[in-house]
């Protein structure tokens, strides 16, 4: 996905990067609003995690050639994550940037100082454990939700870029597992044409996504974290709402939500985070590239993925829920959202007997297109070219209708001025 070396950074290029952050609050409503940091505000944190990473390196050396390490390898991730987690907590506390929304805010920041220290390791030829160690230093990384997942594989391709012969140690569980839903999210998109539908139809549906297997276990793995969340913190599950005023009408619609950041990486229930972040980070590229978009169709452009954080949405609709009344997501033109992708996980879905249909209507002068929201199905629409509705859940339903929501952002005229 990173392409060769395209995540590589020389010391020209670091001097220069900025690395535009924007930070939604989705969990006070259901319209994100973004916001970005100033250039100074950019520059003083990739600063702050470069200056940091780089002394915890030199530290974690210093004791290695000490010979105190206590067993330990270099850059051992038992000693070397907690140190990095602090350099999060110093960064929110003494950077005085706007109040952080999002717990990934430090990703990108943090993983180009890694990608920094990794070039300048073998442009400096540095032993060889050193290049190898960062690149499993990052994958730590994505684990403790420091970085995400995608940022330890363009690490990993970038060291493969440098040249350096040098094998590296399979994936970890999670690294590999995010991979492997997102290669089989992108051939399978790929396969269908799913960029094309979006730009002729307005839509897309994508059957078997992820595959049966991911899919099965990324929908046990909310059903359990629903449960723990249902016992632990009731407070994360509320009424789905209207607009950004935090307004809520069960008439209208009856859902209870959660928002999920992709940090939900506890072991019993780990793939709730993956899945997270595979779609929020692939599903962009899925939809739409720069050369794809005319430059009359300019509504339809989408930010990288990269360049902003966002939460995506979980949300249950119980048996005898009324559903979701006719609308479209983009509420006016401050709303970044410019594309809507919802992902089910309900087995044996049966859509007459249960209903709970997504219902488009992309055509005045076309019947609406039923959606049953069976397992491993991707669907994705404009947000504000396509209206739609959830339709009610029969009581006579073995479950709650379940659904992961993610919206990809687009330029706006208060953040193009940013």
């Amino acid at each position: 996905r990173a392409g060769g070396g395209a995540g590589c950074l020389t010391s020209g290029a670091l001097s220069s990067l900025v690395v535009k952050t924007l930070t939604t609050d989705e969990s006070l409503a259901s319209t994100p609003r973004a916001t970005t940091l100033a250039q100074d505000e950019e520059m003083a944190s990739l600063t702050h995690f470069c200056r940091g990473l780089r002394s915890i390196i030199v530290d974690e050396a210093e004791t290695l050639a000490a010979g105190n390490q206590g067993g330990r390898t270099l850059l051992d991730p038992a000693s070397v994550i907690p140190k990095i987690a602090q350099l999060k907590v110093d960064g929110e506390e003494n950077l005085k940037l706007p109040k952080v929304k999002h717990p990934l805010w430090c990703a990108p920041f943090l993983s180009a100082a890694v990608e920094f220290e990794l070039v300048q390791a073998v442009s400096t030829n540095a032993p060889p454990e050193v290049p190898a160690a960062l690149v499993k230093l990052t994958e730590a990384c994505a684990d403790a939700s420091l970085v995400h997942f995608d940022d330890a594989v363009r690490t990993r391709l970038t060291f493969q870029s440098l040249g350096t012969t040098l094998e590296l140690p399979p994936l970890g569980r999670r690294t590999a597992v995010f991979n492997a839903m997102a290669d089989e999210l992108e051939s399978r998109a790929e396969s269908e044409d799913v960029r094309g539908c979006l730009q002729r139809d307005g839509f897309a549906v994508l059957p078997r996504a992820l595959g049966s297997a991911h899919a099965d276990s990324a929908a046990d793995a909310v059903r359990r974290w629903l449960a723990h969340v249902g016992e632990n913190a009731p407070s994360m599950l509320m009424p789905g709402t209207l607009d950004e005023s935090g307004r809520s009408a069960p008439a209208v619609r009856d859902d209870v939500v959660a928002w999920l950041a992709g940090d939900e990486l506890d072991e019993q229930f780990a793939e709730v985070g993956i899945v997270t972040q595979v779609l929020r980070r692939i599903v962009p590229s899925l939809a739409s590239h720069p050369d794809d978009v005319a430059h009359d169709d300019a509504r339809r452009a989408l930010l990288p993925a990269a360049s902003y954080l966002s939460h995506a949405m979980l949300s249950a609709y119980a048996p005898g829920c009324r559903g979701f009344a006719r609308h479209y997501d983009r509420t006016g033109p401050d709303d970044p959202r410019r594309l809507t992708a919802v992902y089910y996980l309900n087995e044996h879905w049966d859509a007459k007997a249960h209903g709970g249909d997504l219902v488009l209507y992309t055509n005045p002068n076309k019947s609406p297109v039923h959606i049953s929201p069976e397992r491993d199905t991707l669907v994705l629409f404009w947000s504000d070219e396509v209206e739609h509705e959830v339709t009610a859940v029969s009581s006579n339903a073995d479950a709650p209708r379940l659904a992961i929501s993610v919206w990809c952002l687009g330029p706006t005229a208060s953040t193009a001025n940013a």
